[in-house]
């Protein structure tokens, strides 16, 4: 599986430096077999990563900026492949709705491992996963990675 790791929330102005979740997410897939692309055109699913629901608006603009947007709202063209949404923003999944796929609340690694053995719709039946226009109880994965190097230091 192909896939594309976005941190919305980096600056797009400065030296880019990536937030602990992207880079987390990154070594997550990579160890579980996932093939990561640079392009989210190319790519079978598209992570992304926020670090406050507060700065939503980077989600929006992050789509745009990777060529995914058909509108100045974020709203994505058909054909496009599906929006994982995770990090500290993903706790708060319903301002997201317009422009993701799902949102992985809480910890990522059973949602990363399902998605690349068991691929994406296998990873959006998981509890902690929150699927725009699902009506079911979602329960933040609480397992935090800690033996994952890019959270060790």
């Amino acid at each position: 599986m192909k896939v594309c790791v976005v941190d919305a929330t980096a600056s797009a102005t400065q030296v880019r430096f990536d937030g602990l979740a992207a880079r987390y997410v990154r070594w997550e897939l990579g160890r579980s077999g996932a093939e990561l692309v640079d392009d989210p055109l190319r790519a079978d699913v598209m992570c992304m990563t926020a670090v406050s629901p507060q700065e939503w608006k980077a989600v929006p603009a992050a789509l745009r900026k990777a060529g995914m947007a058909s509108s100045p709202e974020g709203r994505r063209a058909r054909g496009q492949p599906p929006v994982v949404l995770g990090g500290q923003a993903a706790m708060s999944p319903a301002i997201f709705d317009r422009f993701v796929d799902v949102c992985c609340v809480g910890e990522g690694r059973e949602f990363v491992r399902t998605l690349i053995r068991d691929g994406f719709d296998a990873a959006t039946a998981l509890p902690n996963a929150w699927v725009p226009g699902e009506v079911r109880e979602v329960v933040p994965d609480e397992n935090f990675p800690w033996d994952a190097p890019p959270v060790m230091a």
